[in-house]
């Protein structure tokens, strides 16, 4: 078929027949001439240097896949070159009840249609999993809706950004979120990590089903725009917390225990497969869900083997069972006294040779090799803390004084972190660059390695407090008034809506500090209010008053321009990590 023909067998009109958008294209609503009816056509444009996110392997994936009910299909698919591009062409079916968004939205559905369909979608996943997909983006926006009669059938459509595995062993996939949504994305998800499991599909799941009950979804932007840069990070720090609504012990019992079981943040613990959810969802108990030891196979990733004990039927196993583990727990003292005696034998070996030869016979060493920190002097001075341009927890604008006092030239890079803490940390998303500053690091991580660092340091560092940050960050007195740190051209001064980069590479701000604006978002020692400027102190101001988060100044490469500006604030969990968080030190002059 040519462009040509094509256009002449499907009418539409661009603006008044769209549908809307799903995975990466346009949907609209086409009047198929030769078969007189209506059906769905979605458009999206080819890009060359992005093949395995393009509209045509979505068709792919699904026209591999048998028939289910649960599952939209794809009729036909043409790629077409067009005076704006290339652009993928594909038809599906058209569905006259559009998505699941809009059914919650305008239906006031009965709880037997709700269950209903959360049964079906659940069918839908399962079936894509025994055929090794992982959708990755399950949303009410991606699953459409037939009807007959009093009933809805959904049916899961967008694969979009799915990954289809090799085999049913290969349960462990790369991770990306492009195309995405956030709302429904699994902590590893926004986290970044590199790989996740089929049951990554299963926290979108319950998301969907806490919608589907209250109409609501179980985080929000907390005081932001929902569509500002702050309030996508506000509801990425809450999916990582992975803290339910209250509204959650109102929903009735079946749909709360598959919210629960799927909204753990930690994946292990997470319930792995959607029949689990579809037994608890027919009113089998929790007891009868565990199949073939599936419950006892997630504890032993937890626990040690030797620590978790088989449900006793009675008290008298109950109690033999303790009486076995606390002989197993109980001390052994004749290896303990084993053990000291063999320890003060060799000590005293140790110091008898000292004394003969004046030398020890082995290495010890006292104290960890401290890297070096580049800091600058900070001449304190008094200048016009947050602005009137940005939002609200900026303002009021207010004069504040600072001591002096010396802040990090470059943001701690990963080899200054594991000269001190030894390793990696664990979560670490850009590994191998030794010069980029270390992330993935939550504000408590960081107070372990202050305390690490002034053990072996004559010097007293700490992260910078909120007030201090700015004033390094606007240039101190020698300060020009620029929007970000050293320019009003961010192009020149940060690493926004990029990657990470090795530190310093951009132009230093008036001071020569790096990286105030962009790269990672910098941690400070402050407790976060958003109300904090309208009464704080004029002098050395630092919140000290426990609140919900610490405060993070400067943005990064994850974000927008303006997240990036000196007077933009936020604030996360202090046990909240993500790759685009890290920190710079302070001390006093």
């Amino acid at each position: 078929m040519t462009y040509e023909s094509f256009i002449q067998r499907y009418h539409y009109n661009l603006k008044t027949d769209r549908l809307g958008e799903g995975g990466f294209g346009e949907v609209f609503k086409v009047f198929d001439t030769h078969l007189d009816r209506y059906v769905a056509l979605k458009i999206a444009k080819v890009k060359e240097d992005q093949p395995m996110f393009r509209l045509k392997k979505e068709v792919d994936i699904a026209a591999k896949l048998p028939t289910h009910a649960n599952i939209a299909r794809y009729e036909a698919c043409y790629t077409f070159e067009t005076p704006t591009g290339t652009f993928d062409f594909a038809i599906l079916q058209y569905y006259e009840e559009g998505n699941l968004l809009k059914l919650i939205r305008d239906k006031s559905l009965s709880e037997q249609q709700k269950s209903g369909l959360i049964d079906k979608i659940l069918q839908g996943i399962q079936f894509l999993h025994e055929n090794n997909i992982i959708h990755r983006d399950l949303k009410p926006q991606n699953i459409l809706i037939a009807r007959r009669g009093d009933t809805f059938i959904p049916k899961i459509s967008d694969f979009g950004i799915s990954k289809q595995l090799n085999s049913e062993a290969e349960s462990w996939i790369s991770n990306s979120l492009v195309g995405g949504s956030i709302g429904y994305a699994s902590p590893e998800q926004l986290r970044g990590a590199k790989l996740i499991q089929k049951n990554t599909d299963l926290w979108s799941m319950g998301v969907l089903i806490y919608q589907i009950i209250t109409g609501e979804l179980p985080f929000n932007t907390g005081l932001y725009d929902s569509g500002s840069e702050q309030g996508r990070m506000e509801m990425a720090r809450q999916i990582a917390e992975g803290v339910l609504p209250g509204k959650i012990s109102d929903i009735p019992t079946p749909f709360q225990q598959m919210i629960r079981r799927c909204m753990l943040v930690d994946p292990v613990q997470r319930v792995k497969q959607a029949d689990q959810l579809l037994d608890i969802l027919s009113g089998k108990s929790e007891c009868d869900v565990k199949k073939n030891g599936q419950i006892e196979d997630d504890l032993t990733k937890i626990f040690p083997v030797k620590d978790i004990v088989p449900m006793a039927d009675d008290k008298e196993n109950i109690d033999i069972k303790e009486e076995i583990r606390k002989v197993s727990n109980k001390p052994n003292r004749k290896k303990f006294l084993y053990y000291i005696f063999t320890g003060c034998f060799f000590i005293c070996i140790a110091f008898i040779v000292a004394l003969l030869t004046h030398t020890l016979p082995f290495k010890v060493k006292l104290i960890n090799q401290i890297p070096e920190f580049e800091m600058v002097y900070v001449q304190g001075g008094t200048f016009q803390m947050g602005s009137n341009e940005g939002e609200s927890d900026e303002r009021p604008v207010h004069q504040v004084t600072v001591n002096s006092f010396y802040i990090g030239k470059f943001e701690i890079t990963q080899e200054q972190w594991r000269a001190v803490m030894g390793s990696d940390p664990p979560e670490l998303y850009f590994k191998g660059c030794d010069n980029c500053p270390v992330e993935s690091v939550c504000w408590n991580d960081v107070q372990v390695f202050i305390i690490k660092v002034n053990e072996i340091s004559d010097k007293k560092y700490r992260l910078p407090t909120e007030a201090e940050w700015e004033y390094a960050a606007r240039g101190g007195n020698r300060s020009r008034g620029f929007t970000y740190a050293g320019s009003n051209s961010i192009m020149d001064v940060a690493w926004y809506y990029s990657k990470i980069h090795p530190v310093g590479k951009k132009v230093s701000n008036e001071l020569g500090i790096y990286d105030m604006s962009g790269n990672v978002c910098e941690w400070c020692d402050d407790w976060y209010a958003d109300d904090y400027y309208t009464n704080s102190p004029r002098y050395n101001p630092e919140n000290t008053t426990q609140s919900s988060g610490r405060v993070s100044r400067g943005g990064s490469f994850f974000n927008e321009l303006t997240r990036c500006r000196v007077a933009s604030r936020y604030y996360f969990s202090p046990a909240f990590r993500y790759r685009y968080l890290g920190f710079r030190l302070a001390r006093l002059e």
